[in-house]
């Protein structure tokens, strides 16, 4: 299974047991209209992982918080190695 499979599965399993919304967004993806929707005290998880796309993924962590995201980041286990 890929990251981006993983991650889509994570929060499939929080919709369905916590009965929660949420939404699996790629990095890359993210600029294109979800942004718009983020508001102040929006809580957000964000999965970073260390490979070519950490300093992507860096800058859109940057710019939820700016907007007063309540953000909660994982690193990749490789990130801290």
């Amino acid at each position: 299974m890929t990251i981006c499979g993983l991650i889509y599965s994570i929060f499939k399993k929080l919709k369905e047991v916590a009965n929660l919304f949420a939404e699996g967004i790629l990095t890359g993806e993210l600029k294109h209209g979800p942004l718009a929707l983020v508001e102040h005290g929006l809580p957000m998880l964000m999965i970073v992982c260390d490979d070519n796309t950490f300093d992507k993924c860096m800058n859109a962590v940057q710019q939820v918080t700016a907007r007063g995201v309540l953000t909660k980041i994982i690193f990749s286990i490789s990130t801290f190695k």
